[in-house]
């Protein structure tokens, strides 16, 4: 399934994050100022969600990060015994 949220949607994604349903999460950080706006990753049931390393696509004035989202089950890459 793939479902694409943002501005006053940040509801939506906190509850598909807190159901375990996100692997992937896109941030797109533009030079913008709106003065107000929804927290995205406040108040998460499971505590913080952990996420992988981002890849990166630059544009004009826009970058756009992915993070992949890890299950809490998952240990990073490398990290593991």
């Amino acid at each position: 399934m793939h479902y694409r949220t943002g501005g006053p949607c940040g509801i939506v994604s906190r509850m598909l994050l807190n159901a375990g349903l996100v692997d992937e999460l896109q941030v797109d950080i533009a030079a913008v100022l709106l003065g107000s706006g929804v927290r995205l990753f406040e108040k998460l049931a499971h505590g913080p969600a952990v996420l992988g390393n981002p890849t990166s696509v630059q544009g004009v004035g826009v970058t756009h990060l992915r993070y992949p989202v890890r299950k809490t089950t998952e240990r990073p890459s490398g990290h593991g015994r």
